[in-house]
């Protein structure tokens, strides 16, 4: 299980203070996390966790765009990115219009005596959709210097207002509701919210996981290539050698028993599906041992690996 994360933009510790606080609520500046930790999140120094109940709690809509995972974001990363900029914001402007800065504006600007102006630009996305207008620096009509805004007490020393930048990670399988059936798509670690038409497990599922991705649909071993020297000779058509296993098998395949025996003879197809924990074979994960003493428990057949702290 993995509870969920709100974190501020800075992944400095020395950032959190200065660069933290402000927006919609005027917030206080976060306090820098000093322990250690591991996992997911490990990196961020400055966390919100009052805010992080809930993805609406933590990417205030006030400010963020609608939240979403980013194109082209990899299947694995859950977390929400696309409200982690920080930059500084003027909540008066709701229209573009007031946030707009052409040829006529710099002329009557300079005609009206004014010494100096913020600048920025509109940005749609922002607030729902709805857009905001974000501020950029300070230009002086005077001496034609230019003067950024990119921190917290330039900003709001302009009477603008701050944006720390959040991202969040959406809990997984850390409170009894949720922690009673996972995904069945072989991917690891299982997620809790399912695609259309994939299949939902429960306890009464088999308990072994591919150890690699590459094998959520499954190994097509080529069992003619007992060793890695005659693996590796069919390495162009795409075999690999698992040396825990002791098996060459096809990498990314993708498809059904059929679709692996069609690959010529010799060729054997094998899924981690339909395996209790005791079964588990050399490239599947036993789900159900979780610790290393449960794990060493079933020595004779089952290995504790130190560097994922996962049975195998």
């Amino acid at each position: 299980s993995s509870s969920p994360i709100c974190g501020a933009a800075p992944h400095s510790g020395e950032q959190c203070s200065s660069q933290t606080g402000g927006g919609p609520d005027g917030l206080a500046p976060v306090v820098a996390r000093t322990t250690e930790s591991w996992g997911e999140g490990s990196w961020l120094k400055c966390l919100r966790g009052n805010l992080s109940e809930s993805m609406s709690m933590c990417l205030d809509q006030r400010v963020c765009p609608v939240p979403a995972l980013n194109d082209h974001q990899d299947v694995n990363d859950v977390w929400i990115h696309n409200c982690g900029e920080s930059f500084c914001y003027d909540p008066a402007v709701t229209l573009q219009t007031n946030c707009t800065f052409d040829e006529k504006w710099w002329y009557d600007k300079w005609q009206s005596g004014v010494k100096s102006s913020l600048l920025g630009h509109w940005d749609q996305k922002w607030r729902q959709g709805s857009g905001i207008c974000k501020m950029h620096g300070q230009y002086s009509f005077e001496s034609g210097a230019w003067t950024q805004i990119w921190e917290k007490a330039v900003c709001e020393a302009n009477n603008m207002t701050w944006w720390e930048g959040r991202t969040y990670r959406p809990g997984q399988f850390h409170t009894p509701e949720t922690c009673t059936q996972y995904c069945d798509d072989g991917s690891w670690p299982p997620k809790q919210e399912c695609d259309s038409g994939t299949g939902i497990c429960d306890t009464s599922c088999a308990q072994c996981l591919p150890a690699d991705s590459n094998l959520k649909f499954g190994l097509c071993a080529y069992e003619a290539a007992t060793t890695y020297e005659m693996c590796n000779e069919n390495r162009t058509e795409g075999y690999r050698w698992r040396s825990d296993a002791r098996v060459c098998y096809k990498n990314e395949f993708v498809g059904t028993a059929a679709n692996c025996t069609a690959l010529g003879a010799s060729h054997s197809f094998h899924t981690c599906t339909g395996r209790d924990t005791s079964s588990c074979v050399q490239y599947c994960w036993a789900k159900d041992y979780t610790t290393m003493a449960l794990c060493q428990a079933h020595q004779d057949t089952h290995q504790w690996m130190w560097y994922e702290q996962r049975c195998r």
